[in-house]
């Protein structure tokens, strides 16, 4: 083979996705997992079905008083100490209502 048909046959195989080259079994190997689809399974199951349901309840209990979220209080305690120094913005404060305004 001519030194002008491999490059043409390398190219070729990178432009219509193939492997550029030739590959040992073990590259083989990892080529071929790596182009499988994933199994349908793993995909459907990769959250629970009710996760929604479990974060609304969640947030209805912590409205209650039932329940604790350390972490959204402190966000919620942050935003109100941005309100109180002036800092936050409110709704419509955006980019382009500030260029309407000049």
């Amino acid at each position: 083979m001519s030194k002008q048909l491999s490059r043409i046959g390398r190219l070729s195989r990178r432009i219509f996705g193939d492997v550029p080259r030739e590959l040992s079994n073990s590259e083989k190997k990892v080529v071929d997992i790596f182009a499988r689809r994933p199994k349908e399974r793993d995909v459907l199951n990769f959250y629970p079905e009710s996760l929604w349901k479990v974060n609304r309840l969640l947030w209805n209990m912590r409205q209650l008083g039932l329940y604790r979220d350390e972490h959204w209080d402190f966000r919620q305690e942050m935003a109100t100490q941005r309100k109180v120094r002036g800092k936050g913005r409110e709704k419509g404060d955006g980019k382009r209502s500030g260029k309407r305004r000049k």
